[in-house]
């Protein structure tokens, strides 16, 4: 499967693996990863009129062509709430343009018949659970992994009710990541310190398997690829051409300049539940061009570009201060911060009513 491409909505998005259903255990053993990677989704449409989802990849939070634009939106849209149901209520809303964080893997999904590595994406609670595991010493030698190396590790991973009789609601959802699976006969037997080890080099030899070297330690270890993989995962990994530095670097600034200009953000769509993508949009683009400020490439537009960094000129005002500390979090790539949703910060999910409407192109 090719999905080696950095602009992952053209036609891999859909195989990209996610955390969705409550109640099943997802099986993964991680061969890279997990790693952060910033992606901004918006509306576009198509040429029969319908709204599909888009997206781009950016390098960070600040660092993305939709900043300037998502503090004004905020600054005006806290405003208005902060009116009408007070200031925590206000701080609870993130323009839908901001970025969202995900820590993304190569993965091979244990459950399957036929091995395939895969994409991941994870939640920053579900990668703090993983490394939990895999951090976890033995408890007869604290000095010794209790599972071994990541890469010989199944992970248990589960979506799950805080309080089932609650109901399925952002404030209500959970992740579980508990080792399922990891050879008895490397249990308690590494150094912690391994773990820790940047000069480690783990490679892989066909014939034997991984090849695990330590400059710091001066060591050198063999494990067999039959300690931990059939003949049909191994030759599944050996002949993987899937790259993930590749898959999760951002989009340079031509690309994205280039694919906005081709399918400008529909901010005046509706997201998958019928509700407004975007609250003050037009009141947004009324403030930038009052402050004389480059307003970026939207729908309907005659005109639109992305300036040069040094073209872009800082609002006036801040929208609260809080921006460089934030971070957008969701399950599913389908889920923008809406007006009712819960602050980025807490890190609350969406669930998806109508994932057709969401189609990425």
């Amino acid at each position: 499967m090719n999905i080696g491409t950095k602009d992952l909505g053209d036609s891999t998005f859909s195989n990209i693996i996610r955390i969705k259903d409550i109640g099943t255990i997802y099986q993964h053993l991680i061969l890279d990863g997990p790693k952060p990677m910033y992606t901004i989704y918006y509306p576009v449409t198509l040429n029969n009129g319908k709204s599909k989802m888009n997206l781009i990849t950016v390098p960070s939070w600040k660092d993305n062509p939709f900043s300037l634009f998502c503090e004004i939106n905020e600054g005006l849209t806290r405003k208005q709430i902060e009116a009408k149901k007070g200031s925590d209520e206000a701080s609870k809303y993130w323009c839908p343009l901001r970025p969202n964080l995900t820590y993304n893997a190569l993965v091979m999904d244990k459950k399957q018949s036929i091995p395939v590595i895969n994409m991941a994406s994870y939640t920053k609670e579900i990668k703090n659970g993983i490394k939990t595991v895999w951090d976890a010493p033995s408890p007869k030698d604290v000095t010794k992994m209790d599972y071994g190396f990541s890469w010989m590790i199944t992970l248990g991973i589960t979506k799950e009710l805080k309080k089932p009789e609650k109901g399925i609601s952002p404030n209500n959802i959970t992740y579980k990541v508990r080792q399922i699976n990891s050879p008895e006969k490397y249990r308690g037997v590494i150094p912690m310190a391994l773990a820790k080890d940047t000069t480690l080099t783990v490679n892989i030899d066909e014939k034997v398997g991984f090849i695990v070297k330590s400059k710091q330690y001066n060591k050198e270890m063999k494990v067999p690829y039959k300690d931990i993989f059939n003949d049909e995962e191994w030759s599944a990994i050996v002949n993987c051409q899937l790259e993930l530095d590749v898959l999760i670097a951002p989009m340079n600034e031509k690309e994205v300049q280039d694919k906005l200009i081709a399918n400008p953000p529909l901010l005046h769509g509706l997201n998958a539940q019928s509700q407004p993508f975007m609250l003050n949009w037009k009141e947004t683009l009324d403030e930038m061009t009052k402050r004389k400020l480059i307003l970026p490439p939207v729908s309907d537009m005659s005109t639109g570009y992305l300036p040069e960094r040094s073209a872009v000129q800082q609002p006036v005002q801040q929208a609260t201060g809080t921006e460089d500390k934030a971070t957008v979090e969701h399950t599913n790539p389908d889920v923008l911060a809406f007006l009712n949703d819960s602050p980025a910060v807490e890190q609350k999910t969406t669930e998806i009513q109508n994932e057709d409407d969401w189609d990425v192109i």
